[in-house]
C-alpha cells in the first residue's frame, strides 16, 4: 500500500515538474517575441500618460470625442517628431544640388580654407595641407585617407541604421499612443485593477502617484530641452547662423534626448572658423 502512495505521489511530481517545465519554456518563448517590442510599448504608455491633460483639454474643446482628439494629439506629435526630418532633409537635398552644380560648371567645390584654422596650434598646418589637397585634387586627398574611410563608413552607415530604427520606434510609439488617448478610460480601469489587485487598498494611491510622476519628468524634459532651444536660436541668429531654424529644430530633439552639446558643437566650428 506505501508503494502505491509513493509511485502516486512520484506520478504527481513528475506530472507538476513537466507542467511547470512546459510553463516556464512558454513563458520564456513568449518573453523573447515581446522582449523587441517592449521599449516601444512602454514609450507608448509613458506618452500617453504624458499627454493625458491636454487630451482632456482637446477633448473638451471637440464635444467629448476621444478618438477625434486622440487623433488630434497624435498628429501634433507627428508632427514635432517629422518637421525636424523634413526640414533637415530639404537642407540636405540643396546641398547635394549645389554640390552637383558647382561639379557640372568646374567651380571649386570646397571654398578656401578660413585663416584662423590656419592658425590652430598643433593641428593648424595639418589641416591647412589637407584642406589645400582637397581644392585642388580632391581624388587624390580620397586616395591618400581611402583606410580611414573605409574604416569609418561602416560605423557611419550601423549609426544611420540605429538612427532610422529608433525613428521607426518613436513612431510607433506615438501611434500607440494615439490608441492609448482614445481608450483612457479603459486603461484607466485596467490599471486600477492590476493596482488593487498587487497594492490593495492603496492600489489608487500608486497609480495616481506614477502618472503624476510620469508627468512631471517629462514636462520638465521637455520644458528645459523648449527653453534651452529657445536660447539656442537666439544665439544662432546672433552669430548669423545660416539655417538657424533648422538648427533650433535639431537642437530641440536632441535637447530632449540630453543630447544637445551633439548639435551646438559643430554649428560653434562652423561660425568661429
Amino acid at each position: 500500500m506505501s508503494d502505491m502512495h509513493r509511485d502516486d505521489r512520484v506520478s504527481r511530481a513528475l506530472e507538476v515538474s513537466v507542467n511547470v517545465g512546459l510553463f516556464s519554456l512558454l513563458a520564456a518563448a513568449c518573453f523573447l517575441i515581446v522582449r523587441p517590442f517592449l521599449p516601444l510599448v512602454a514609450w507608448g504608455i509613458i506618452i500617453a500618460i504624458a499627454m493625458h491633460p491636454g487630451f482632456r483639454r482637446i477633448q473638451k474643446l471637440l464635444g467629448g470625442r476621444s478618438r477625434l482628439a486622440a487623433v488630434v494629439c497624435t498628429i501634433f506629435l507627428f508632427a514635432l517628431l517629422i518637421l525636424p526630418v523634413i526640414l533637415l532633409t530639404g537642407s540636405l537635398f540643396e546641398g547635394i544640388q549645389s554640390l552637383a552644380g558647382h561639379l557640372k560648371g568646374g567651380m571649386p567645390v570646397i571654398p578656401p580654407l578660413p585663416p584662423r584654422i590656419a592658425s590652430w596650434p598643433i593641428v593648424g598646418a595639418r589641416l591647412k595641407d589637407a584642406w589645400e589637397l582637397a581644392s585642388k585634387n580632391l581624388s587624390a586627398l580620397l586616395q591618400q585617407f581611402a583606410p580611414q574611410i573605409r574604416a569609418v563608413v561602416p560605423q557611419i552607415l550601423s549609426v544611420s541604421a540605429g538612427i532610422g530604427v529608433s525613428m521607426l520606434q518613436w513612431v510607433l510609439s506615438i501611434a500607440l499612443s494615439g490608441v492609448l488617448l482614445a481608450n483612457a478610460q479603459r486603461g484607466a480601469k485596467v490599471a486600477h485593477s492590476l493596482a488593487n489587485r498587487f497594492f490593495g487598498e492603496k492600489g489608487p494611491e500608486f497609480v495616481e502617484l506614477a502618472g503624476a510622476t510620469i508627468r512631471s519628468v517629462t514636462v520638465g524634459i521637455i520644458g528645459v530641452a523648449f527653453i534651452q532651444s529657445i536660447f539656442a536660436v537666439i544665439g544662432f541668429l546672433v552669430v548669423g547662423l545660416p539655417g538657424a531654424g533648422l538648427w533650433g529644430m535639431i537642437f530641440l530633439a536632441a535637447a530632449v534626448l540630453q543630447l544637445g552639446v551633439v548639435v551646438l558643437v559643430p554649428a560653434l566650428i562652423y561660425v568661429f572658423a
